[in-house]
């Protein structure tokens, strides 16, 4: 949460002169120097300051490539062609790395890893829109993403008490799978009849009109 907030705070600022900055050397740069500060691991951990520069990366990362993404068209045709055996490899290569991640202290290794999880999460979101035709929903989980995110902790402990606790639930696969659906269908019920009525909750909740930096 601190994270995030602290992310928040900043990224107006880095939006509009550097993300959005038209001479791409500038983005990509300010890319490099995060990435460094990544591998070189020197950031304090005070005010958890390295934990939010770990996922300031990422998060900088999906907003060039939401900048960029008409720019690679051709690229996006590929990879929609070939969705199935990227993902494949992508789980494959996330496997491995699961048995061995003990013994692995590279931090730029972590760094990829996480990359191919990011792609392969990608690759499984756009077959369950094109299979399941799921597209207005998932533009709506983008659009109440930090929505959401704030609701999560309050369901996740309802759908843990009603899983594990009253159903005596404990498999793996059917908790997970249990809380990933109840923690998302649910407050999307929330935030569609309750919030989204009013202006004072929107506000609180930090839902904004200009979705393309407050839900990026």
């Amino acid at each position: 949460m601190y994270s995030l907030f602290s992310i928040f705070l900043v990224m107006p600022i880095i939006y509009k002169y550097i993300i959005k900055n038209n001479k791409k050397i500038i983005k990509y740069l300010f890319l490099l120097i995060i990435l460094f500060l990544n591998l070189l691991n020197i950031a304090p951990k005070f005010f958890i300051i390295n934990t939010t520069l770990y996922w300031f990366l990422y998060f900088v990362i999906g907003c060039i490539i939401k900048e960029e993404i008409e720019k690679i068209k051709n690229l996006k045709r590929i990879t929609d062609k070939y969705n199935y055996i990227i993902m494949i490899i992508c789980f494959i290569v996330m496997l491995i790395y699961s048995i061995f991640s003990e013994k692995v202290e590279s931090n730029i290794i972590t760094i990829i890893v996480s990359l191919i999880g990011c792609i392969f999460w990608y690759e499984l979101t756009n077959i369950v829109i094109i299979k399941l035709k799921l597209k207005e929903y998932i533009k709506k989980c983008g659009s109440y993403s930090l929505q959401l995110y704030l609701l999560n902790g309050y369901f996740l402990v309802l759908s843990r008490i009603l899983i594990v606790n009253v159903c005596n639930v404990n498999i793996p696969a059917v908790i997970i799978l249990f809380n990933s659906l109840f923690d998302i269908i649910l407050p999307i019920i929330l935030i569609d009849k309750i919030i989204m009525k009013s202006k004072t909750l929107m506000f609180f909740c930090g839902y904004s009109e200009n979705k393309n930096l407050t839900n990026t």
